[in-house]
């Protein structure tokens, strides 16, 4: 009995461990993402303000 219990315990704690992994994982490039979408904006700001300013309106 005991060697089954403690076979599940070994499981349980090789499945969190997994899991945690995972996650840490995915919210880092899920953040990776974020940050690259906010500085394409910026890019994109930045060289329509500058045709604008070389159009020269």
């Amino acid at each position: 009995m005991y060697q089954l219990n403690h076979k599940k315990g070994n499981a349980l704690i090789t499945v969190l461990l997994i899991i945690t992994i995972f996650m840490i994982l995915f919210l880092s490039s899920t953040g990776q993402a974020s940050t690259n979408v906010k500085l394409k904006r910026v890019v994109e700001k930045s060289n329509q303000s500058t045709a604008i300013a070389e159009m020269g309106l």
